[in-house]
């Protein structure tokens, strides 16, 4: 049975992961995220102080920097190329799964069900947002890896010696603050973790808890107050309060407004509801049928990751800034509490016997699945096949007149990530210049400017006459 269940999770995740990781372009946000990344491992910026464009975003202090600064390593390492930023989507999803599984047997050390860890990234891997976000270099999926790391090091706690549950605090700490450097506040999570583990473990010894508490939030904020000494990091993170948290909050950024504040509880159903009504079917059979029980000894489990996915989702509904992908965050714990549910209806059955036959159509699915993902390696996002063509006819570092009306920060992006250009939209006086195809180059240019063939149906390139 085990067998099975890991076919069918590798076969999951090269359809919906890796047939997307191996495609060329993403969703803008993630390309400005790589944007940022390669200019700083090419000296362009700097960790504190990042930067996108000349004319764009030349300091960066929309977000924290860790994750750039991250994945700048990549860069540096593995090149420009457009499969590096790939290659970290790739590593952060597999690591999430890890520890994903490593909380799974932490919470199940002694259950025979500890090692049906694949049940809770089923439900994590058909989650759109999921695969949507982990293939998109989106932020909250790196902050996500050291928030599930934190709550590790918290597990360890409970069981460990003095020095040992010392050590853990310090651990959880230092990843909480380092979520924190990833994406904000909502990094923060995990100091709720005292809490939702005396439900687990149903001791409401309140003073324990308190106490607790009290000191990993003690740490992480000596950690955060740490880094404020350093000028630099105070002038960031300063920028960065102003401009998105403290803006956000009072209702004073127009990107990304949801129709209410409860949008991430509207998403959760959207996302999950037929999984819930799924289990809710598995149960009622399950009591129809002789030999099956429901289980209550994961109830608690539940209970657990239950309390963390709604701790990792309330502070994102203070702001009504919020996107589909604000709810990757809670994504995991949703995961682990639908998949611990499953596991306690479906605990009678763990030593079924699968018949060879079926065994062998699970491993052709994953063959199959792997020849699929080997397909889409090369294709091209619809907007960037269109920009691409031009980059051949444009030296890097080169500055370029762009008259789209439309889509500033996807042009920038894109010009910058792929060519290290720098997009006006206003001016004329640059070496070349891209207007779109209906559009056409002012009278006055036209003995300024030749035209120049390439590839693409959305825009004309022309080059100054030298």
């Amino acid at each position: 049975m085990q067998r099975i269940l890991y076919l069918l999770l590798a076969a999951l995740f090269l359809l919906l992961f890796v047939a997307r990781l191996v495609t060329d372009g993403m969703f803008i946000d993630g390309v400005v995220y790589a944007t940022l990344a390669n200019n700083l491992a090419n000296g362009i910026g700097s960790f504190w102080a990042l930067k996108h464009a000349e004319r764009l975003y030349s300091s960066f202090y929309e977000h924290p920097p860790l994750m750039p600064g991250l994945q700048s390593v990549f860069f540096k390492v593995l090149g420009s190329g457009y499969l590096t930023e790939r290659v970290y989507c790739l590593v952060v999803s597999l690591m999430t799964m890890l520890l994903m599984a490593r909380i799974w047997q932490r919470i199940l050390p002694n259950s025979p069900l500890r090692n049906w860890w694949p049940l809770p990234l089923f439900f994590w891997m058909l989650n759109e947002d999921a695969y949507l976000s982990y293939t998109s270099n989106m932020l909250e999926c790196t902050m996500t890896l050291f928030n599930l790391g934190a709550v590790l090091c918290l597990l360890r706690w409970h069981t460990g010696t003095a020095v040992s549950r010392s050590a853990a605090l310090a651990g959880a700490a230092v990843l909480t603050v380092l979520a924190f450097l990833t994406k904000g506040p909502a990094g923060l999570y995990p100091l709720a973790f005292f809490g939702a583990f005396a439900g687990l473990k149903n001791e409401w010894h309140w003073k324990t808890i308190t106490a607790n508490t009290v000191i990993l939030t003690a740490l992480t904020a000596g950690g955060l107050g740490l880094l404020l000494l350093y000028e630099p990091a105070r002038t960031c993170l300063s920028a960065y309060f102003d401009q998105q948290v403290l803006a956000a909050i009072a209702g004073k950024r127009t990107e990304n407004i949801a129709p209410h504040r409860l949008y991430m509880v509207q998403r959760f159903l959207e996302t999950h509801v037929h999984f819930i009504v799924l289990l809710g079917l598995i149960w009622y059979f399950s009591l129809k049928k002789r030999g099956l029980h429901t289980a209550t000894a994961t109830l608690p489990a539940v209970r657990f990751f239950a309390v963390l996915a709604a701790a990792a989702l309330l502070p994102v509904m203070i702001s009504p800034k919020q996107a589909p992908h604000y709810i990757v965050p809670a994504l995991p714990w949703i995961a682990l509490a639908l998949g611990a549910a499953l596991a306690g209806i479906l605990q009678p059955l763990r030593r079924v016997t699968v018949p060879a036959m079926v065994t062998w159509a699970v491993g052709g699915l994953v063959v199959a699945a792997a020849f699929f993902a080997f397909s889409q390696r090369h294709k091209v996002r619809s907007d960037l096949a269109e920009l691409k063509p031009l980059f051949a006819h444009i030296p890097p570092y080169a500055s370029v007149g762009f008259f789209e009306k439309n889509h500033a920060l996807v042009l920038n992006s894109y010009f910058q990530r792929y060519n290290f250009n720098d997009v006006d939209r206003f001016g004329y006086h640059h070496k070349y210049l891209i207007f779109e195809t209906g559009q056409q180059l002012p009278p006055e240019l036209v003995n300024d400017f030749e035209e120049i063939t390439v590839s693409t149906k959305k825009y004309k390139l022309y080059k100054h006459v030298e």
